[in-house]
């Protein structure tokens, strides 16, 4: 049985990879990058091995095309996320 919190979560870790358990469908990749460009999705890259995955996210260093921000995602298979936001400010956060 899943539970609600997990389900509310959709996207998890179960066995190595990430599962959709709404659709009850596993994915084919450990790590996610993806990219929001004032709260818009604009690119997600998909890895099979974290040194690729951490590397791509490292040069993620500025807020790129956005108008007021930027916000980098990396997803890790144990289901930790990584976030780096850049404002057009120079203002620099991240977790």
């Amino acid at each position: 049985m899943i539970s609600e919190r997990d389900r509310r979560r959709n996207w998890f870790e179960r066995g190595g990879t990430f599962m959709n358990y709404n659709k009850g469908e596993t994915l084919e990749y450990d790590y996610a990058l993806t990219t929001y460009y004032d709260g818009e999705l604009v690119n997600t890259q998909r890895y099979n091995f974290a040194l690729d995955a951490v590397n791509d996210f490292n040069k993620c260093v500025d807020f790129g095309d956005a108008e007021e921000y930027a916000t980098y995602n990396l997803a890790e298979p144990n289901g930790k996320l990584w976030t780096k936001n850049f404002w057009r400010d120079g203002k620099v956060s991240g977790k």
